[in-house]
């Protein structure tokens, strides 16, 4: 497979690739070894030339090998060499680009396993048609020293070339593993928020439901003699919220379809759930510019398939935290097992909770955020969410334990055998 390198802000276009390629190979042939033959010489252009045509696979080698040549000859002729003496030179980029067009007009494209032979093979055909060009049949009547010195070089620039490829090869892979790690993390946190408000809005469909049989019941218990137009209002507000209710449900049977059939099956090690809690919550310190030391020390590792709720409460927890500490403060998330129970501790040195607010604090809509500016009220459904999650999907419980002006501590107890999984 070609076309290895693609940097993280994107790729350039096919003709910026061949001037950047060509400029390159002009400026490496300034680097070069002399040989004993006249004029002759070991540029470290060719270990590049392979390379490019490799990562930059669009490019078509003929023309790249012809532009490289015409560029060589151009920037010798201009530092003093005679244009009979690079000539040769020359068309040793244009027999080399010329191979490589023949191979992938009949192969398709290059293969990593074979492309060393190749290499190898075209280094040294091109040097030898370069030194017949120079010598004319005297190649043959010389030394032997000549082939093997073309020989050697052959191979020293087609282990480097195929070094280099691997390197870009693996390096890219590495980056396309690191770019899929953080869209996995990011997309886990989504859902395991989403899953959260599809919850909550189960949870209010049954209040839907009940406030639709209370004004039901209403529209009974009025007299239809005396307040007809009265009753038929109410029966009109029913049928309406009864509607409301079916899209509603609609909506919420959609979402759980769609998150139960793409991920519902999937496990996690509560190891590799802190280590994306953790990494999450770091960025969230930074945008609130809040310096918060986050603390994570986890007990015995466990599997389950409840991962996106178990990161809800957790983020809700900690969240909450962030919020308590005005600039400075510590947050740390203790995980242990004791008597058959996973033990989750979340604490903190932030602002606390009053005794006065404390027994109020997981009541829907119960909240002490308010912005004064702007009169906004946080909805107060964090808390009260958290504890229907544990008690409702673990059959859990939650304390808290917080005093003002120190800081607060919530525990979370939740059985093992309703979190783990083998």
């Amino acid at each position: 497979m070609s076309a290895v390198y693609m940097d993280k802000g994107g790729s350039m276009d096919k003709r910026t690739k061949f001037i950047f390629a060509t400029l390159v190979i002009v400026l490496f042939s300034q680097l070069y070894m002399n040989f004993y033959i006249s004029d002759f010489k070991f540029s470290f252009a060719a270990v590049f030339f392979p390379v490019f045509l490799y990562i930059y696979d669009e490019l078509n080698p003929l023309a790249f090998g012809f532009s490289s040549g015409v560029a060589f000859f151009i920037v010798r002729t201009l530092v003093g060499q005679g244009i009979v003496a690079v000539i040769p030179e020359a068309l040793f980029y244009i027999f080399y680009g010329f191979v490589f067009l023949v191979y992938k007009y009949n192969k398709g494209s290059y293969s990593l396993t074979n492309f060393f032979f190749l290499i190898f093979c075209t280094d040294f055909l091109g040097n030898t048609l370069e030194i017949y060009i120079r010598l004319g049949n005297d190649i043959f009547r010389g030394d032997i020293f000549i082939f093997q010195g073309i020989l050697t070089a052959a191979i020293s620039r087609a282990v480097i070339a195929f070094i280099i490829i691997v390197f870009l090869k693996y390096y890219r892979m590495f980056l396309i593993k690191e770019e899929h790690e953080e869209r996995y993390k990011k997309l886990l946190l989504f859902i395991s928020r989403l899953k959260t408000e599809v919850y909550w809005l189960e949870k209010n469909m049954d209040n839907i439901e009940r406030v639709m049989s209370n004004v039901y019941q209403l529209s009974l218990n009025i007299s239809e003699e005396k307040n007809s137009e009265f009753k038929e209002e109410v029966l009109k507000i029913a049928k309406d919220i009864h509607e409301i209710k079916k899209d509603y449900g609609l909506v919420v049977q959609g979402l759980e379809t769609i998150l139960d059939d793409r991920i519902s099956t999937e496990q996690m090690s509560f190891k590799e759930l802190t280590k994306i809690l953790q990494e999450s919550l770091k960025f969230q310190c930074q945008a609130v510019a809040k310096n918060i030391d986050l603390e994570f020390k986890s007990g015995e590792d466990f599997n389950t398939d409840k991962h996106f709720i178990l990161l809800s409460i957790l983020r809700n927890l900690i969240m909450n935290s962030i919020e308590s500490i005005s600039s400075n403060g510590t947050i740390t998330l203790i995980h242990q097992v004791k008597r058959e129970k996973h033990s989750f501790i979340v604490k903190d040195n932030g602002c606390g909770i009053s005794q006065e607010d404390l027994p109020h604090i997981f009541n829907p809509g119960y909240s002490s955020k308010i912005n004064y500016y702007t009169g906004e009220v946080n909805r107060g459904l964090g808390l009260s969410l958290v504890k229907s999650l544990i008690e409702e999907q673990f059959e859990g419980q939650i304390n808290v334990n917080s005093r003002e002006n120190e800081g607060t501590c919530f525990e979370i107890l939740i059985p093992i055998h309703k979190l783990e999984v083998e």
